[in-house]
């Protein structure tokens, strides 16, 4: 068994490599690779990737994806994958993640299993950050009732005419005609200095390069291409990204970063005016509307509030997410600890 790290500098090297070619298990698709040898926030010597290889193939992947709180460099894992045959690597990838990363580690949207074992290692903690918000627009038994009784596939011509039925009394609330709404693929100087005014109390604080550079490379593609062989979500029948301004007569109120995958609708990034919340949140609610979107997930708290007094939901439900780090930075990690719905690599995918 060998372990081999690649850097950022040696990605695009790797993905055009033999070994990568002819492996079963592919690591990291291309475009992802591209990405992450964009990220601003990364040197050319920075891992991005652990491997473990048996007989020329590659059978067990861990993943890095550089950050910076203030002037330090951290790392989030990206992704943690073994082949069922080599289960008992999973922990010497981690511990190779650990020592590589020299301990400057971050976790966030932890599955159950990852939690499970990050739990019982006596050198990370766990944070309390804001729970999120998911508010149900619309109608979907036709997707969700077959999945919790499979028997109920039969139905599913059925159940869609139920869900239409049901769904076509949903309607739009009225937006304030003073709002202007533009997409936007780059930023002014102006937009600059208002997320800026912003970010000052996030821990990461994202600015227009680093947003720019999410928005440009993401990591799921609109494509039918079988990636059968990668683990992770690498395509999807619908995944768009826009980045919003909205401003009230010449005065930005407000900028979104808005994802709409498979129908659900994410804010990963926003950035919104004091006394503006609820007309954002308005402004949220008809997009989510208007482009069939059958739920709204959100962890900016000003913004739930609004959702939860103001709108009437088929249901909700609060979302916890766990925010996880190596006790070496502990001393970097500023309480209460603030986070963007995207940060890691949930913006991407």
């Amino acid at each position: 068994m060998e372990f081999k790290t690649i850097t950022i500098s040696e990605l695009t090297t790797f993905v055009k490599s033999d070994l990568y070619k002819t492996t079963k298990n592919c690591p990291i698709t291309i475009h992802r690779a591209i990405s992450q040898s964009k990220n601003p926030r990364a040197e050319k010597n920075d891992p991005v990737l652990t491997i473990a290889i048996s007989e020329n193939n590659i059978v067990g992947y861990i993943g890095y994806l550089p950050d910076i709180i203030n002037d330090d460099k951290v790392y989030w894992n990206s992704c943690w994958w073994v082949d069922d045959n080599y289960k008992t690597i999973a922990i010497s990838l981690l511990l190779q993640f650990i020592k590589t990363a020299k301990e400057k580690i971050v976790l966030t949207d932890l599955t159950p299993h990852t939690k499970q074992i990050v739990s019982n290692l006596p050198f990370f903690s766990f944070c309390e950050v804001e729970s999120g918000f998911r508010a149900y627009l619309k109608f979907n038994t036709e997707e969700v009732f077959p999945q919790k009784k499979p028997q109920l596939k039969k139905i599913k011509p059925l159940l869609k005419i139920g869900d239409k039925v049901a769904n076509s009394l949903i309607t739009k609330k009225s937006t304030p005609q003073n709002l202007i709404i533009e997409n936007i693929d780059s930023f002014s100087e102006e937009d600059k200095k208002f997320i800026s005014s912003k970010n000052s109390s996030e821990l990461f604080k994202r600015n227009t390069e680093e947003l720019e550079w999410i928005y440009n490379n993401p990591w799921v593609k609109n494509t039918e291409y079988d990636y059968s062989n990668y683990y992770f979500t690498a395509a999807l029948s619908e995944f768009d990204t826009q980045i919003i301004r909205v401003k009230n007569n010449d005065n930005t109120i407000a900028i979104l970063y808005l994802k709409n995958q498979n129908k659900h609708l994410t804010i990963p990034f926003s950035y919104i005016e004091q006394n503006y919340f609820e007309q954002i949140a308005q402004f949220i609610y008809n997009y989510a509307i208007n482009n069939n979107c059958i739920t709204i997930t959100s962890f900016n708290s000003e913004l739930n509030k609004c959702f939860e007094n103001n709108f009437l939901f088929i249901t909700t439900r609060l979302i916890n997410r766990d925010f996880v780090f190596h006790n070496s930075i502990q001393h970097l990690i500023k309480k209460p600890v603030i986070l963007q719905d995207g940060d890691g690599d949930v913006a991407f995918c």
